[in-house]
């Protein structure tokens, strides 16, 4: 026996099921009562990361007991700046000052955007915070920190501003960046899962809603999606951008191909050459990171280093006309970001560098997933 009202910081104590022999720990933590024990974990979350932030503020004026003000936006050469105290380490936390200029024709939304782009942008605010505007019929600025606990603090009322020059209106809504309520919130890195208050094994990703954000796209060459072209010469790229209002997620990319005798030692059914000298890439650009695939010279590439397994792959002859298909599906969606949101915009590129304009009756490249106005 042990004594549960036992104050002590911890207390190990194990129940014990005499019929099948198992047992579990219960520690008394602080005088809170813990069961020990492991799980697996799914989390859906529609946004695809941790909706509770540090610190925001917005363009106009202090909208907190009525609608944010519309006409936020001054003169062309304004500008604002968004800027946080050093920490106590000024060699770990530096002092952050990031400045963005008001361009004619601006908008709070086209404002914020660019703001956002240009913190993500500054190495010593990328280290330790990540921005964002969640929604897009709002110029609010939102501020996440990379890691829990209170190194990434500014505590000290006046260690965060985010002001304007000219008739540009600025409202921050705490003059501090803190971890907020995240004692009890799943708090965890915007970039990385596995750490913040509950460090999650695995990854967390978003949540596909209702049909009407379905989202099936082409990649294009200037406005054509047919991939037999003479790539030989000049480099040819096709490509599924970010969207400029959107956040977009991918579940699965798909080639699909129709040609006469299509051969896993050919390129589909081009017999001349045999294989490609000069493959077919794949490139993914995601959250400010790209991922190379293996180049593709021959069918038998596309079951080996595109599509995952054998039922993602299919060769159907059909009338004397071969149809194939490789997919790769994603045990999780991985986001193209909204056009600004980084320096260079995320994308999904298939490069052509050989001469695939003869020998194949289709060549398209697909993907497949859904959007989200956050």
């Amino acid at each position: 026996m042990a004594d549960l009202d036992n104050k002590d910081r911890t207390t190990p104590v194990q129940l014990y099921d005499e019929e099948t022999g198992l047992a579990a720990s219960i520690t008394l933590d602080e005088g809170v009562r813990k069961l020990n024990a492991k799980a697996d974990v799914t989390v859906n979350s529609l946004r695809g990361f941790d909706p509770i932030v540090d610190w925001w503020g917005w363009i106009g004026g202090n909208g907190l007991s009525g609608s944010i003000d519309t006409d936020g936006v001054g003169a062309p050469g304004d500008v604002v700046t968004w800027a946080a105290a050093a920490g106590d380490d000024p060699s770990l936390f530096p002092a952050i000052s990031v400045d963005t200029t008001v361009q004619a024709g601006d908008t709070e939304e086209d404002l914020i955007d660019r703001i956002v782009t240009n913190l993500n942008a500054d190495g010593n605010f990328n280290s330790w915070y990540f921005a964002r505007r969640i929604y897009d019929d709002s110029p609010t600025l939102y501020v996440t920190a990379r890691l829990p606990g209170a190194a990434y603090s500014r505590v000290n009322p006046g260690d965060v501003t985010f002001t304007a020059t000219g008739t540009t209106k600025t409202t921050p809504a705490w003059d501090d960046l803190i971890q907020r309520q995240k004692n009890t919130s799943l708090a965890r890195d915007p970039s990385n899962p596995t750490l913040g208050v509950l460090g999650i094994s695995g990854s967390v990703s978003a949540a596909e809603g209702d049909v009407t954000g379905r989202i099936i796209e082409f990649a294009e060459n200037v406005g054509s999606s047919d991939l037999r072209v003479d790539g030989s010469t000049v480099v040819q790229d096709f490509t599924i951008n970010a969207s400029p209002t959107k956040q977009r997620f991918f579940t699965s990319l798909r080639f699909e191909a129709l040609g006469n005798g299509i051969q896993f030692t050919n390129f589909l059914s081009r017999n001349q050459p045999l294989a490609l000298n000069e493959g077919v890439l794949v490139t993914i650009r995601s959250r400010d990171a790209e991922v190379d695939f293996p180049e593709i010279l021959a069918t038998e590439d596309f079951a080996s280093f595109f599509s995952r397994g054998p039922s993602d792959f299919d060769l159907f002859d059909v009338s004397g006309t071969d149809y194939f298909r490789a997919t790769l599906t994603f045990a999780a969606p991985f986001q193209l970001y909204k056009q600004g949101t980084f320096s260079q915009d995320d994308f999904i590129r298939v490069r052509i560098r050989s001469d695939l304009s003869s020998g194949l009756s289709q060549f398209k490249f697909i993907g497949f997933g859904f959007e989200r106005d956050f």
